[in-house]
This record gives structure tokens, sequence and C-alpha cells, in this order.
């Protein structure tokens, strides 16, 4: 089980796989939405696309409650595409279900991450740091990115993120997922 500021795998506890489904899985700023829209063009046609509806994040913590969400993928008449920023063991496995995993170099995954973080909002933060987060609070952006750097390379998002073996963590709890 994976929850954060960010990500909370139990929201996927109540999807229901189809056997033509598409899971579009990265480690964040690593081309998703890139790999969106390139899925968007094959499933849907050329032409504009509502990302956030057409393929949604169901991991995702501050997008509301999930149920409305799982109500729209069941609804939708295309062949599905979701996204996911969960680890591997974190992530549902459906064997009916294929996965578009996408990998990025490192260096260029860490200047997207600045670009994107260091545009944070006040709103931002408040939805990711809400009275119902788990785990500690979301922090400020560093002021550059040579600050981000070091704390970004030994640190991760989870308690474990650091450590060789991260089984030990309370924040990472492997369970049996039924689908």
């Amino acid at each position: 089980m994976y929850r954060n500021h960010h990500l909370d795998s139990t929201r996927w506890d109540g999807f229901v796989p189809r056997d033509d489904d598409i899971v579009i899985t990265t480690a964040y700023k690593a081309g998703t939405t890139w790999t969106q829209r390139i899925v968007a063009a094959l499933v849907l046609g050329p032409g504009p696309v509502d990302l956030s509806e057409a393929s949604p994040w169901i991991d995702a913590r501050f997008h509301g409650p999930v149920e409305p969400l799982i109500a729209r993928l069941d609804s939708q008449e295309h062949r599905r595409f979701i996204k996911t920023h969960l680890a591997a063991d974190g992530l549902p496995f459906f064997p009916q279900v294929k996965y578009l995993v996408v990998g990025r170099d490192t260096r260029d995954v860490f200047m997207s991450l600045w670009n994107h973080y260091s545009s944070y909002t006040d709103f931002t933060y408040s939805l990711l740091n809400d009275d119902s987060r788990p785990g500690p609070e979301f922090p400020r952006c560093p002021p550059t990115p040579r600050d981000l750097w070091p704390h970004w390379l030994s640190e991760g998002w989870f308690s474990w993120g650091h450590e060789i073996e991260p089984t030990s963590a309370p924040e990472r709890v492997v369970r049996p997922r039924t689908g």
C-alpha cells in the first residue's frame, strides 16, 4: 500500500478491469502526459482530448472522492487508458490488462520535476497538505534546482525511499489484491 500527500494505492480497490484496458505506468515526470497523448491519438483519433476525463489518474489522492472517477471510467465506451504513478508492487496486476511502462533519463526527470514543483501555488499545497493527508506534510519547493538536487537524490516520498530494503517501512504494506 502506498499512501502519501500525492498517492493513494487503495483508490484502485474499486477498479474493475476490462480485457482491453491499458494502464500507463510511469515514475512522476517521466513522460506520462506525452504517452497519454500518443495513446489518446491511437484510441480516440487526432484532435483535442481532455486527458483528465479520458485517461484519469486513479491513485491521485488530491482529486477528490474516487467513486465518481470510477463511475466515469465504468461509463467509458472507448478502449480505456488509465494513468498511474504507483510502483509496480503497489499497482494491482490484472492479466487481461496491458501495462505500458515508460522510463526517462534521470536528469530529464529531475529538471521536469523542478519546473513542475517550482510552479506549485498555495492552492496546490493546500490540496496536498489537507487534513486527510497520510504521512508528513509535502514541503515547499527549495529556491533553486541546486538546492533540490541533493534532497531529491537522497530522500524519497516515503520514509524508506533511501533504504536498500524498503520492505520494513510502515508506510508500505504488502497485501493481496483481488480483481
